[in-house]
Parts: C-alpha cells; sequence; structure tokens
C-alpha cells in the first residue's frame, strides 16, 4: 500500500507530508520503523501503535483509490515551493488536498474533524462521542475545514475505513457508523473494509444508505467495485 501510495505521488508531483514521526518512518523507511517501534517500553504501547500505524496506512491508500476513482486530473492549494502537497495530520484546521476532476473542484480530508475543540465533547459526555470520520469529500475548493464548516453545504461523501476482521469493528456500527450517517448527514456513505463483511451486514447496512465495499486490497477485484460505486455517485 506504501508503495502504491508513493508510486502515486511520483505520477502526479505531488509531496505527501505526515504528521507524526513513527507514521513518517514507516512510510519513509519500515526498518527505522521498525527500531522506533520496538523502542516502546511494553507490549501493549508495541500493539496499540503498531494499529495505528497501520490504521492510517490504511485511510492513506483508500484516499488514492478515490483519487483514482474520481479521475483527480492535477492537484491544487496547498503548495509549498510550486509543488502541490497532501498534508496528514490528526485534527488539522487544513483539508488534504484540493483537486480538479470531471465533477468539479473536489475537497478531500483525511480524519475530518469539525473543529479544533470537537474531540473534547467526550470529555464532558463521559462517553466516546465519534467526531472524526475517517475521510470526508465535498464539491467545492475549501482549503481549511472552517471555510466548509461556514459555507453550509453538505458532505458528498464519508468513506470510513476498516482494515481490521469485521468482528472486531461489528460493534462500532451502532457505536460510531450510524451516529456519523445522523450527525453528518452525507449525501453518501461508503465503509471500505480490508477484510469480508457478512453479506446480511452488508445488506442491512445498504437499507440504511451505506455502500460497503469489502475485500478492499491491492490487487482485489473490489477496487473496481469502488470505482462503480464512485461513478453511480450523484455529486
Amino acid at each position: 500500500m506504501i508503495r502504491e501510495v508513493k508510486e502515486y505521488g511520483r505520477a502526479r508531483d505531488v509531496e505527501i507530508r505526515l504528521g507524526g514521526a513513527r507514521l513518517w518512518d514507516a512510510f519513509e523507511d519500515p526498518e527505522v520503523y521498525y527500531f522506533t517501534f520496538m523502542s516502546l517500553p511494553d507490549d501493549r504501547r508495541r500493539i496499540t501503535g503498531l494499529k495505528n500505524t497501520r490504521k492510517r496506512i490504511y485511510q492513506l491508500w483508500v484516499l488514492k483509490l478515490l483519487c483514482d476513482a474520481f479521475k483527480v486530473s492535477k492537484f491544487k492549494e496547498h503548495l509549498f515551493e510550486g509543488r502541490a502537497y497532501w498534508w496528514i495530520e490528526q485534527g488539522s484546521g487544513f483539508s488534504t488536498c484540493i483537486a480538479e476532476t470531471p465533477f468539479g473542484d473536489l475537497t478531500f480530508w483525511l480524519e475530518f474533524q469539525p473543529s479544533r475543540t470537537a474531540h473534547v465533547m467526550s470529555m464532558f459526555s463521559g462517553k466516546r462521542v465519534p467526531i472524526r470520520p475517517d475521510i470526508v469529500v465535498v464539491k467545492g475548493h475549501f482549503e481549511g475545514t472552517s471555510n466548509f464548516i461556514r459555507s453550509g453545504k453538505p458532505i458528498d461523501l464519508i468513506v470510513e475505513c476498516k482494515e481490521d476482521p469485521f468482528d472486531k469493528w461489528e460493534k462500532e456500527i451502532r457505536s460510531q457508523i450510524l451516529p456519523y450517517l445522523e450527525k453528518f448527514k452525507p449525501n453518501n456513505f461508503i465503509i471500505a473494509s480490508l477484510e469480508r463483511v457478512p453479506d446480511i451486514v452488508k445488506r442491512d447496512l445498504e437499507r440504511r444508505g451505506i455502500k460497503v465495499i469489502d475485500d478492499l486490497k491491492p490487487g482485489s477485484k473490489s477496487i473496481g467495485a469502488l470505482f462503480s460505486t464512485i461513478e453511480s455517485l450523484r455529486l
């Protein structure tokens, strides 16, 4: 997945800028990442760190697929010395990238957060409050999250990425995915799952307006299914 993202960046002359030292190490030099990962003091922290890095890499790869599916012709804004870049930082006030497509300009966010302070909601509610969808896509040109919120425009697409087996995230359907659907009211919602999802679950989610693309991994037929789904969207 990392190789494909890097190849995409080189082909489109876009730089991938990653927040977080360990994610950067994993992306740039797996051997360096291995030593920094193993330097963590206990197994629990190592496992947590590895899972977080794995999740972020899968998100990044799915974002690359979406850019292909939307037929991005070039990236604009977020320029440094004349070169476009993707800004990848959890909870950032910046959008990840802005692109020209046949659908018009599209703005993409990786781990979209409606405001810098949205995460503190959990502190006052006493329970986990889902506030950060994995990938958000909207029509238009928005350099920052606040610009989009002020516009009052709807979210055109949410893509929630699941890299674990289904039984590891099944409970998140009610605790995270359905709350995202209710809170953000996107025009379209896709779950991108690395592993297979039971057909009965997919049918139930599709009745709720959530499309599931499972077994989505490099070289799989599901990549074509994702592209077909994107082509059928009404943006």
